[in-house]
């Protein structure tokens, strides 16, 4: 079989194929005149890779790209056609030696036909020359009742001898054309049973080849069958996959949100903590919030016993200016009978009216 595959030509220099021939592309012609003309061409400005105005666009690339993938699919195509029809030529070659073939068969059996026919001819000249043998036993017969006449005996032995010497070379010669004859029709049965026994075989191969061609179809339905089933599981699988990616980014978000959650409530847990320990704190100096009671009533007294002592101490005024301010509130006080600071409450009004007075 490897004489009847030829092996496809690679793609190797930048030539396109069209019918069958080998025709150079423009980038050969363009090759083959910078060899011609032994002389580089000059770098253009659409050459140079660091001008990007006059650079080549994308498509061009694509294109470029593009033509030489169809080149390469071209000349894969015409190999292939070539390969097609170089098989075709090769069975129409094997048709014709299998026409050949049985032509001769045929030939062969016309001629054992032939040769049966001269056997049986030669076989009816057997039956002749075996009347003949009864016809000179029946002469011989005569010849016994012919000895008791001596006379005539002579003339009848003269004429047996002259039959004798005339038929015994041609017996002789058919006997062997009959023998060889029946050799060569030994033979050509032998070979007439042995192409049949190879066109059984041939029959034989065929189908054991249909078998096969079936079974391996058959092989390749069950094949795309399950390819398509796995392709399915493929799928459905990737679906899958996608919705657990999903919903492992939600969880990890999630994850994120209670995270950062838990760390606000620690936070919240720490300064609850904190503010539980200065409460306990707080609890241990009970006396604490009763003394500073104590010393804002304490101070409030004096403060409305003694309005320039607030004055001193708010103000920061000079001591003799106090005294002076002291003596006039005084008077005023006494003269209208009120107290310096009415807005409060009755007993502090009291004890400011005792303190004035």
């Amino acid at each position: 079989m490897s004489g009847l595959c030829p092996t496809i030509r690679t793609r190797r220099g930048p030539a396109s194929y069209s019918k069958g021939r080998l025709v150079p592309g423009p980038l050969a012609w363009g090759l083959e005149r910078q060899r011609a003309s032994g002389r580089r061409q000059p770098p253009t400005l659409a050459s140079d890779p660091g001008c990007p105005a006059l650079s080549a666009p994308p498509l061009f690339g694509s294109w470029r790209k593009r033509k030489r993938d169809l080149n390469t699919t071209a000349c894969i195509g015409q190999s292939l056609v070539k390969q097609n029809s170089v098989l075709m030529e090769e069975n129409s070659k094997l048709e014709a030696l299998l026409g050949s073939a049985k032509e001769e068969i045929l030939h062969l059996r016309h001629q054992v036909n032939l040769r049966d026919d001269l056997l049986q001819l030669y076989s009816d000249s057997d039956e002749e020359d075996e009347d003949e043998e009864e016809e000179e036993e029946e002469e011989e017969a005569e010849e016994d009742q012919q000895h008791a006449h001596p006379c005539d005996a002579p003339k009848l032995i003269s004429q047996e001898a002259l039959l004798h010497q005339h038929h015994c070379p041609q017996l002789e010669a058919l006997q062997e054309k009959l023998r060889l004859l029946e050799e060569e029709n030994h033979q050509l049965r032998e070979e007439a049973s042995q192409l049949d026994t190879l066109e059984d075989e041939e029959q034989v191969l065929i189908l054991e080849c249909v078998e096969q061609f079936s079974e391996a179809s058959q092989q390749m339905a069950e094949l795309l069958e399950v390819l398509v089933f796995r392709l399915e599981n493929y799928e459905r699988q990737q679906q899958e996959v996608a919705w657990l990616q999903a919903q492992v980014l939600k969880l990890q978000q999630r994850c994120r949100m209670y995270g950062a959650e838990t760390e606000k409530l620690q936070k919240q847990l720490a300064s609850e903590k904190e503010i539980q320990m200065q409460l306990q704190e707080e609890e241990t100096l009970p006396g604490f919030q009763e003394m500073l009671a104590e010393e804002l009533r304490m101070s409030l007294r004096r403060m409305i016993s003694d309005p320039v002592y607030f004055m001193e101490r708010n103000y920061e005024m000079p001591r003799g200016d106090t005294s002076s301010l002291r003596r006039q509130l005084r008077r005023k006080m006494l003269q209208k009978g009120e107290c310096p600071l009415g807005g409060l409450p009755a007993a502090s009004q009291t004890s400011c009216r005792s303190s004035c007075l």
